[in-house]
């Protein structure tokens, strides 16, 4: 499989970019005969409705935000388990977990961003964990 990340960056070029750019990863299809798939924004999408051909190769699906539950915990567990921090950070428990969700507001990429900025000043502040004070700090 063949992940394009940034899709939706294709519009920043002229027209005539986008649809070689478009033509190659057509061909990149036939020839690789592997699964291709964008990753963006919404507006991705657009890129897809410069050409009938490539709107018919592409799928688009939606990815929804999270929800806080029992798998935005596990989540924010598997998280902490490939994080640097050499303390225990217990992100998945109930006060933290309701504190990230309502600032990543369940977006995937939100939270990461988050979580490495939260990293970074407990590697710095010499705390090696992440606590709400951080989170919050962060946040701003």
């Amino acid at each position: 499989m063949l992940v394009l990340d940034e899709f939706h960056d294709l519009l920043t070029g002229s027209p005539i970019k986008q649809r070689e750019v478009m033509n190659a990863i057509k061909l990149l299809c036939k020839e690789l005969t592997i699964p291709v798939v964008g990753v963006g924004t919404r507006e991705a999408v657009r890129v897809l409705h410069t050409d009938p051909q490539h709107t018919s190769r592409f799928d688009v699906m939606t990815l929804p935000t999270w929800v806080l539950n029992k798998n935005f915990q596990s989540l924010l567990a598997s998280f902490e388990s490939v994080s640097p921090l050499r303390k225990p950070s217990k992100l998945h428990q109930p006060e933290l977990a309701l504190t990230l969700h309502a600032i990543s507001d369940g977006n995937i990429g939100n939270l990461h961003r988050l979580l490495v900025e939260c990293a970074k000043d407990a590697i710095n502040n010499g705390t090696e964990y992440i606590d709400k004070a951080t989170i919050e700090r962060k946040a701003l």
